[in-house]
């Protein structure tokens, strides 16, 4: 795990609108679907394990340790709910929605749930290189035990760096908790454990209004993402009108001080009770329009 990681406390999950009766089926659970290492969308992600120009004795060992690799279900999230990237794709083009989950609360349900941040890299492990070496030459226990957990790391905690926008954050849970519903591997992780349910700047609004009541009827927060025009960074409003920005050091939402009274971005405080777009009026528009220059 890199040093600038956060402690994690909340993780999310983006997706379409037409996916909401899916994940929300009841007001008991949330459902998400799992994949196995075999399945991931990365098809990078075991050749960023060692450089594999090695003796023929070496890729044997190697070959026999990621044959045994475990493959146990896996969930993926990211770490920030501002990602314009996943919000696109994900959540189709911003018409979608995404969910916060607390991270202890899904402990607290599913104990055995491991989650690590994803790391993202374009070469390969000098040190899961020396586990090999030392496996295959030395053999002793200690020196399979460390390749085994390196290869398991580099197996279901790395990416190529193409996709490091996502900040993807990666949940592996024993199969025991999971069960198999036309050929999908799902989860049912109890709703308590969702903190906010944060729609699209596109949300069409039925379905917004329906995620909205559901939020509401099960005291779960809702948000609104709001694409700004004096940051590249999104916004959020709550129910109330009040704008938050996600600070990833904190790994929370933070209210913002200062707020356009109009459209709710956030302001610095010398900006005054509006943003310098709001501020623009007709009259503004008038001689701007009447300028020769513009043509």
């Amino acid at each position: 795990m890199e040093d600038r990681k956060p402690e994690l406390k909340s993780i999310f999950k983006y997706a379409s609108a037409e996916a909401f009766d899916k994940i929300f089926p009841s007001n008991k659970h949330v459902v998400f679907k799992l994949s196995l290492p075999k399945d991931f969308n990365d098809p990078y992600e075991l050749s960023l394990t060692i450089d594999f120009n090695q003796p023929p004795d070496i890729l044997a060992c190697y070959q026999e340790v990621i044959g045994k690799i475990q493959q146990i279900p896996t969930t993926c999230f990211s770490e920030l709910p501002s990602i314009i990237p996943m919000w696109a794709h994900y959540a189709k083009n911003s018409t979608g929605f995404s969910i916060e989950l607390d991270v202890d609360l899904v402990k607290k349900e599913l104990p055995e749930a491991a989650f690590n941040f994803v790391s993202y890299r374009d070469e390969p492990s000098d040190t899961v290189l020396d586990h090999l070496y030392k496996a295959a030459r030395i053999g002793k226990f200690r020196h399979i035990g460390f390749l085994n957990d390196a290869v398991y790391h580099a197996a279901y905690f790395t990416k190529t760096k193409c996709w490091d926008c996502e900040k993807e954050v990666r949940m592996v849970i024993n199969e025991k908790h999971t069960r198999i519903v036309d050929g999908d591997i799902l989860i049912d992780i109890p709703i308590v454990a969702v903190k906010r349910i944060i729609c699209g700047q596109k949300t069409a609004n039925p379905e917004r209004e329906k995620i909205k009541n559901f939020s509401k009827e099960n005291g779960i927060g809702f948000y609104d993402l709001r694409i700004g025009r004096l940051s590249a960074t999104p916004y959020f409003i709550d129910e109330i009108g009040n704008s938050h920005i996600f600070d990833l050091a904190r790994n929370a939402f933070l209210k913002s001080k200062n707020q356009c009274e109009n459209c709710k971005e956030p302001i610095s405080q010398k900006e005054g009770s509006h943003c310098p777009w709001c501020k623009v009026e007709d009259h503004h528009r008038v001689v701007a329009s009447s300028t020769r220059a513009f043509g």
